[in-house]
């Protein structure tokens, strides 16, 4: 009984000192301004009320692929990418309603490849991912001086937007440059997932938000039966569909690659960057912040974001 008595005040012990680091490593004004803390695994709240024009949402290929920071420097825009491994569709949904408690986005972006992930699979690896962030927030903080910068009450938080920074090269073992045939097949869609569709389609609705699918290039990840279904679905609803894997990008899949074919590294997502960026600048909707004072953490963040590339 006394080891179990023991145990238990060890453990105690041990939750209020890591939470005690995560206040001080955080930071004062981080925590005041942003509400770290309480942010999870949502890196969205740790921005400006109102700041962002474009979210992105999705999985890995959206943090692998754009990179918010290139988008800001050709265009102006800023947006931020709302992204998790192996992101199911009910987590976009409930991404996209944190962010929309402090942003008021113009475009929405959605990665299709989650419609095709099945929600009923990821139930428990979603719930352990969603709880031990909110028991231990540090654990989703612990690399934070590799994307955050502080200087006393100016701060400038998550330089990278959500991106990812990878130069790593590593080309595909064997060539797949036909992987987006044209087919008459379509992938299947998990039931209840186009119920999630409908529930994000109503939110970017009621923000006066546009909803567009974009799929990012992938040679392992995706092909002409999902391009098929993403297509058919977004027709049957009246979104708008890009798909980067048909688009002339000017891919180089030997040297822009980071894991075979399956992300893009650096190099690769310059490229997505500056077309997506300047796809979304000609909506419209969007705006260039170049030159508005407000913004003008974006050009500070914009250099400490090259610097961070160079090393990486």
């Amino acid at each position: 009984m006394k080891n179990v008595l023991k145990s238990a005040v060890f453990v105690l012990i041990l939750f209020i000192l890591v939470n005690i680091m995560t206040i001080a490593f955080l930071g004062k004004d981080s925590i005041k301004r942003f509400g770290l803390v309480n942010s999870y695994k949502y890196e969205i709240l740790s921005e400006e009320d109102d700041s962002i024009d474009v979210l992105v949402l999705g999985d890995s290929l959206v943090y692998s692929s754009y990179s918010p920071m290139d988008a800001w420097h050709d265009t102006g825009i800023t947006s931020f990418d709302c992204a998790e491994p192996a992101q199911v569709i009910q987590g976009a949904y409930k991404y996209l309603k944190v962010a929309l408690e402090k942003e008021h986005p113009k475009i929405v972006v959605m990665e299709p490849n989650v419609i095709f992930r099945d929600i009923r699979k990821r139930k428990m690896s979603n719930t352990l991912a969603t709880d031990i962030p909110r028991i231990i927030p540090i654990s989703n903080y612990h690399d934070m001086w590799k994307r955050y910068g502080f200087d006393g009450d100016k701060a400038i938080v998550n330089v990278n937007k959500g991106y990812t920074s990878i130069s790593r090269i590593n080309p595909p073992e064997k060539p797949h440059n036909n992987y987006m045939r044209k087919t008459d097949r379509f992938e299947n869609i998990p039931a209840g997932n186009v119920d999630y569709l409908e529930k994000i389609i109503k939110l970017c609705d009621d923000y006066g938000a546009k909803l567009i699918f974009v799929s990012f290039p992938t040679r392992m990840s995706w092909h002409g039966a999902k391009h098929n279904s993403a297509d058919k679905i977004a027709k049957e609803y009246g979104i708008e569909f890009l798909d980067l894997n048909i688009e002339n990008l000017g891919i180089n899949w030997e040297t822009e690659t980071r894991d075979g074919g399956y992300h893009l590294n650096n190099s690769g997502a310059r490229k997505v960057s500056d077309f997506l960026g300047r796809y979304l600048l000609k909506t419209g909707l969007v705006t260039d912040h170049r030159n508005d004072d407000k913004y003008e953490s974006w050009h500070t963040a914009y250099e400490k974001y090259e610097k961070n590339l160079a090393k990486s």
